[in-house]
């Protein structure tokens, strides 16, 4: 399945396992500044996309002369995300992964979230990552790599997710519903390294908190 790595703007997260996972086919987009954190770390760029208003401007007469740039009216209805999504879309890649510190302007965090939906919409698999965390849509079924000990959340975004079921959690669910205006999908401890959720209705957003130990661990090697 073709692959795009979409580096926003800002993002102040760890980002060196998942580059250093980046195969040579994969396609690269900066989105307007997040171009800057590309060139930063010198990594081939295929796309720079946006109004440009983040992006220094030294680095973007680089990309002009070394890599594909599109420029859209600071005014318009889309943020840059958004439309870096569509171009994806159009190019024909289905796998699509929002490079992000989710720690910013909370705003975005959540324009991010809209392009989770707008990606569903199309077809498409997405989602928000960095090297800490990662933030999905669940399918009805759907099956995770985890570390053991590391946190999971089922946050519904619908008014009600029903009859959810989970096997590899130290919480387990078995045909229950989770609310909107309640708390308690936060924060489940994966006890297994396959977990596996499966719901009939509604909405079901998944932030999977990888394993701080090992990623620690790995780095020290």
């Amino acid at each position: 399945m073709k692959k795009a790595y979409l580096f926003t703007n800002g993002s102040t997260a760890e980002f060196t396992q998942i580059i250093n996972s980046i195969r040579k086919d994969d396609i690269i987009v900066g989105i307007d500044g997040g171009a800057n954190f590309l060139y930063q770390k010198k990594i081939p760029v295929d796309l720079v996309i946006g109004d440009m208003d983040s992006i220094e401007p030294e680095i973007l007469s680089f990309f002009r002369e070394n890599s594909k740039v599109e420029i859209y009216p600071s005014e318009k209805d889309e943020t840059d995300s958004e439309l870096a999504l569509r171009w994806c879309r159009n190019s024909g890649i289905k796998k699509i992964i929002f490079m992000n510190s989710l720690d910013r302007r909370f705003d975005h965090s959540l324009g991010l979230l809209s392009n989770l939906f707008t990606a569903k919409k199309f077809g498409l698999s997405a989602c928000i990552e960095n090297d800490l965390q990662k933030v999905f849509l669940a399918d009805k079924t759907t099956l995770i790599s985890a570390g053991k000990g590391s946190k999971l959340s089922l946050i519904p975004i619908s008014k009600k997710v029903g009859a959810i079921t989970t096997s590899g959690l130290k919480y387990r669910l078995i045909k229950d519903d989770l609310y909107r205006d309640s708390t308690r999908g936060i924060s489940n401890e994966c006890v297994q390294n396959k977990i596996t959720i499966s719901f009939e209705q509604g909405e079901l957003l998944i932030i999977q908190n990888k394993n701080r130990c090992d990623h620690e661990r790995r780095n020290k090697i």
